[in-house]
């Protein structure tokens, strides 16, 4: 199939118009506006941006559907909001999900008496996704929830309590539904100009079941997909599963939020988290890696976690010696990261994969972060200093517990509340561009890996400040790009040479 496409800016190209041909899925050609006569069939854009696809490089594809077309609880600004919210529900015995409540500037803690009485089997996941609310009808058809660690009588169930539940929520899906659900994620994330996602799946966040769906659901929709299979020791589950890593969402601790990320102080409780896998076994689960080919990630949110998953790759790579570097391997979120902590990360060849919207969510004087754990919120994702000391950095939305949309990433990476976190708009751009696996330059000869933009504004990237003034790759990038106070709208996005998106006439997906 070839598809013409006419008067495009292209990113690195400036502001000039071009024509570009793709055939088979296949960039053919690129030529200046007009210099082609064949154009007539041609689409024609009409100065829309031409530029490399977004990969979110840590989601939860399921979960994100439930947000989109669950029970969005994410607006709820207040307990007796949340409280009329819950009590107008319908009646039913079906399982309720939901996704979203974040209780962190509510004039009070959540808690169970949020549910009327006689409420229907109901499960809401915090917007961190490591608590939930649920309902007592729910709770009575999991009784073991009682007996393990994260039971409260009053709600939030944590930990254990909150896998037992959520397991049982997400297991009576039928196929059709949990189908809808993933359908509906994949289409918002190519609607966003998203051609590649990495799924954190595993046994402690989704399911082999889930794992082996959304595997499915992706080839045929068209988005690019690696998988990591989050279980200690579950090589085999994930050479199964064809996963392109066992890690991922591999918890050494839970979530600032539901105070279970493993910090060396005191949350204001005098509690300091959760460690969920020991040293020992972290050490044993990386040389299984060798063994098997598949690089790891364990998700490390606090320092004390951060610094468990450093000692374990020290210890591995004593071990291993000049073959530690052939595997990629990653830490998630690595939020509370200090400078002793990110020189030996970055002299591990450790990938950074960050989420630039948490800081925009819960940092600040008397956000989340500064009530859990005081003034060291400004020390929290140090992207500027990840990238000076040379650590490769990718973005995500972790979804559903961020929005998809890239240019919010983006914005957020630009705007830190620390300004001296802040990075460059053509470092964050790489961030979230990138991706190992495939060349997304927008040339002759490759496949179609882009989205098409309408931008409405430019911004002027002339440097003006020292973040712009070391920002890597320079050269390499456009002196501009669509301004972030009118965030541009995705027209059609394409995957490995296919259309997976389009709001274009004349380009059918």
């Amino acid at each position: 199939m070839k598809i013409e496409f006419k008067n495009a800016k292209l990113f690195s190209k400036g502001h000039d118009l071009f024509d570009i041909v793709v055939n088979e899925g296949i960039i053919s050609s690129i030529y200046p506006a007009n210099q082609n006569s064949n154009t007539r069939s041609a689409i024609d854009l009409q100065g829309s941006w031409i530029a490399p696809a977004f990969v979110d490089a840590h989601v939860h594809v399921t979960n994100t559907g439930v947000a989109l077309k669950g029970l969005d609880v994410s607006g709820l600004q207040s307990y007796s909001e949340a409280q009329r919210f819950i009590g107008d529900l319908p009646k039913t015995n079906d399982i309720l999900l939901g996704h979203g409540w974040d209780d962190s500037k509510w004039e009070k803690t959540a808690d169970s008496d949020l549910f009327p009485e006689g409420a229907g089997p109901i499960y809401m996941s915090r917007i961190d996704a490591h608590s939930a609310l649920v309902s007592q009808s729910l709770l009575n058809l999991v009784p073991a929830a009682r007996n393990v660690a994260g039971w409260d009588e009053r709600l939030p169930l944590t930990q254990d309590a909150h896998g037992i539940v959520r397991d049982f929520a997400y297991q009576n899906l039928t196929d059709a539904q949990r189908k809808s659900y993933i359908d509906s994620a994949l289409k918002g994330f190519a609607s966003n100009g998203i051609s590649a996602i990495e799924e954190m799946a595993g046994p402690k966040i989704s399911s082999f079941t889930d794992a082996e769906i959304v595997s499915e659901s992706t080839k045929d929709f068209g988005i690019g997909l690696k998988l990591w299979w989050g279980e200690i020791f579950g090589f085999e589950n994930a050479r199964k599963l064809a996963a392109y890593g066992c890690g991922g969402d591999l918890f050494i601790d839970g979530s600032l939020g539901s105070k279970t990320a493993l910090i060396s102080s005191k949350y204001s409780d005098e509690t300091n988290g959760r460690q969920y896998i020991s040293e020992e076994d972290c050490v044993e689960h990386i040389l299984k890696c060798y063994e098997f080919q598949m690089p790891t990630s364990f998700h490390v949110i606090g320092d004390a976690s951060i610094e468990i998953a450093l000692k374990s790759f020290e210890k591995a790579k004593s071990i291993i010696g000049g073959s530690f570097n052939h595997l990629p391997h990653r830490l998630e979120h690595v939020e509370m990261l200090d400078d002793n902590q990110l020189k030996r990360a970055v002299n591990l060849g450790l990938i950074f994969s960050m989420q630039p919207q948490f800081d925009s969510y819960w940092a600040g004087v008397d956000n989340m972060y500064h009530n859990r754990i005081g003034e060291r919120w400004k020390e929290m994702n140090p992207f500027r200093s990840i990238l000076k000391s040379g650590g490769e950095l990718v973005f995500s939305s972790d979804a559903p517990v961020t929005n998809i949309n890239p240019w919010e990433t983006i914005r957020a990476a630009l705007n830190m509340a620390n300004p001296l976190n802040s990075i460059s708009y053509r470092a964050a751009f790489k961030a979230h561009t990138n991706s190992r696996n495939s060349n997304k330059d927008i040339a002759p000869g490759n496949k179609a890996e882009f989205a098409i933009w309408q931008v409405n504004d430019w911004q002027d990237l002339k440097p003006t400040d020292n973040r712009d003034k070391w920002s890597t790759d320079s050269r390499s990038f456009p002196v501009d790009f669509p301004s972030l106070n009118d965030l541009p709208e995705c027209l059609a996005t394409f995957s490995s040479g296919r259309a997976i998106f389009s709001n274009l006439d004349g380009l059918d997906v």
